[in-house]
């Protein structure tokens, strides 16, 4: 790649002079390798510097000078249009599903989201593509653009939904953009890319009484002797075993986050009385009993 002496003073780098005699000058002072390039210049003959033999901290600040042109100029990537894909007998076999139903199965705020990360990864890819910068160079050059601020508002404006998180979060992780680069790079066609790009929905918890094997558990857990968690999985899974469903028996993975949410008054049924089971209620038992009416 070559510049000139012009191009450089345009580009207003803090380590050079900004004007073409004073890059000329620096340039002989330094001993910069240069070709003349015929016909670009009054005197036929036009002194261009090859960018890759100068000093490495100018050759990355031409880089970014011109990245950050590039990327105020870059626009919306248009939509592809592509004909329907219909599901057919292997893909029914494989479970897999076409892209326009998996589109068609995403909320109003998945779809919108989709739409904001690779509407930003269109802003980090020209840089690689067409200014030749490596695409984690191009990621932390953008993500830095962000967080100073120095984003085009369009751009900026789409980090919070590209986030989606409640708190509106407008702060653009390296890690994340880069995740999203390679998603985006992995699709071949923009629904794909909609498709990679989306938010998975949090999962919904199954209501407590939704737990077929709860119940049962606590059986063996809401005893007096406090057996441990452990101690009652090995109980249910004797009692499974007997009633010969031991398939329905749940992990004690599951068994443990499911007592997590369990309320400790809840879990201690059984396993505490008196005084010491009533400390975890939610209420206190009062004895009115020595009241007279209208004492209250």
């Amino acid at each position: 790649m070559l510049i000139s002496a012009v191009e450089l003073a345009g580009l207003q780098l803090p380590k050079l002079p900004n004007s073409r005699q004073g890059i000329e000058y620096h340039a002989k002072k330094n001993n910069w390798p240069f070709e003349e390039v015929v016909g670009q210049a009054r005197g036929g003959k036009l002194k261009k510097y090859l960018v890759s033999a100068l000093p490495s901290e100018i050759q990355a600040a031409i880089q970014e000078k011109q990245a950050a042109t590039l990327l105020a100029k870059v626009p919306m990537l248009p939509a592809e249009v592509k004909k329907p894909l219909r599901q057919n007998k292997k893909m029914r076999q494989l479970g897999l599903i076409p892209c326009e139903e998996g589109l068609a199965r995403l909320d109003d705020r998945q779809t919108e989201t989709a739409h904001a990360r690779c509407a930003i990864v269109a802003y980090v890819l020209p840089l690689h593509e067409l200014a030749g910068m490596p695409i984690k160079k191009a990621v932390a050059f953008v993500a830095a653009e962000a967080a100073a601020g120095r984003l085009p508002e369009d751009v900026a404006k789409l980090i919070p939904l590209a986030n989606a998180r409640n708190n509106g979060e407008r702060s653009l992780s390296e890690p994340t953009l880069y995740r999203w680069v390679r998603a985006y790079r992995a699709a071949s066609d923009s629904m794909s890319r909609l498709l990679a790009l989306a938010p998975v929905k949090t999962r919904e918890k199954t209501p407590l009484l939704a737990i077929d094997w709860l119940p049962y558990f606590l059986m063996f857990y809401q005893r007096p002797n406090k057996p441990t968690m452990m101690a009652a999985a090995k109980k249910l899974a004797q009692w499974y075993l007997e009633q010969g469903k031991i398939e329905q028996m749940p992990s004690y993975d599951q068994i443990q986050t499911v007592m997590k949410r369990l309320p400790e008054h809840m879990k201690e049924r059984g396993r505490r009385t008196g005084s010491a089971y009533k400390a975890l209620l939610p209420y206190i038992d009062r004895d009115w009993t020595a009241l007279k009416p209208n004492d209250v």
